[in-house]
């Protein structure tokens, strides 16, 4: 844009921006956060009706909440830093993301698919391949249906050079959605690790505490990898009988299945495993085998 028309459009922005922070004849409260970090962001809906598709059928359909002649909007989700941003890009474009940190941007992203706002989202995207982080980009792009293009991007880089997660025990921390993604594309190169040819483990949505009662989920899956060389022998089997899916006690420690389909040798001083094929699919680990070391890792959503 010439340094002219920039000159005319500035003070125009400064003067919107000099509205939103003046609250002057606003006619819309958002309250925005939890009961412990909750604040009311005031707006107006002629701006944020222009603005957003989002927030301008929430006023033509009388879906927002009007009390007292003003909108009332509800956001317990959207904390008030991430929701300010938001509004104060909406009056005047204003959005410099080299100053937030990794969460903020990745809660800015997911607060931009909740109200469809496609555009910023697209722009935070880009922002983030640039950090060129794909793991931490996969785990933002799979919050959300429409972050398609971190999708996409997080994927064929790990499939480019998977050394990225398979080289780290961060695949051992990885979303069971995110592992299942990269199991089913086909152009998943894998070169071999120095002193290891193989990964068995699974995934366990709930929790290892040690009283040797069976736990039931229809989400728990154990997997395979024989061979980094050849994804296609990568395997993953979920679970066909959820009422016996884990169990875990002070002696044998954290078991997958029934008839024991991954499990430890009781007090195993060789770190000797074994495998029965029974409440999960047979994908062939071996039935009886050592390893170097295993590790459980929590997943905690932030």
């Amino acid at each position: 844009m010439p340094k002219m028309q920039q000159e005319l459009f500035l003070p125009i922005l400064s003067n919107l921006e000099k509205l939103f922070e003046s609250k002057k004849d606003y006619d819309v409260i958002i309250k925005a956060g939890d009961d412990d970090d909750q604040k009311e962001i005031y707006a107006h809906s002629n701006i944020l009706s222009c603005q957003s598709d989002y927030f301008d059928t929430a006023f033509s359909s009388n879906w927002a909440e009007k009390i007292d002649g003003k909108y009332v909007f509800n956001k317990p989700n959207i904390s008030p830093h991430i929701f300010e941003i938001i509004i104060r890009y909406l009056y005047c474009g204003q959005l410099d993301l080299n100053v937030n940190n990794g969460p903020d941007i990745s809660k800015l992203l997911v607060a931009t698919g909740e109200l469809g706002l496609d555009t910023l989202g697209e722009y935070i995207q880009e922002f983030l391949i640039k950090q060129n982080d794909p793991i931490g980009i996969l785990e933002v792009a799979f919050q959300h249906e429409n972050f398609t293009t971190l999708r996409g991007y997080g994927l064929e880089a790990i499939c480019q050079d998977p050394y990225i997660l398979f080289g780290t025990d961060k695949i051992l921390s990885l979303p069971a959605q995110i592992l299942e993604s990269l199991l089913k594309r086909d152009d998943l190169v894998l070169d071999e690790i120095e002193g290891t040819n193989k990964i068995v483990g699974g995934y366990n949505p709930l929790d290892w505490e040690g009283s040797g009662i069976f736990k039931d989920t229809q989400d728990s899956f154990v997997y395979i990898f024989n061979d980094y060389r050849d994804i296609n022998r990568g395997k993953i089997g979920r679970v066909t009988d959820a009422s016996h899916a884990l169990i875990c006690n002070h002696q044998w420690g954290p078991i997958f299945g029934y008839n024991y389909d991954i499990a430890m040798y009781p007090d195993s001083q060789n770190n000797k495993w074994y495998s029965k094929p029974n409440s999960y699919p047979n994908i062939n680990i071996p039935g009886s085998f050592e390893i170097d070391d295993y590790e459980a890792f929590q997943v905690v959503k932030k």
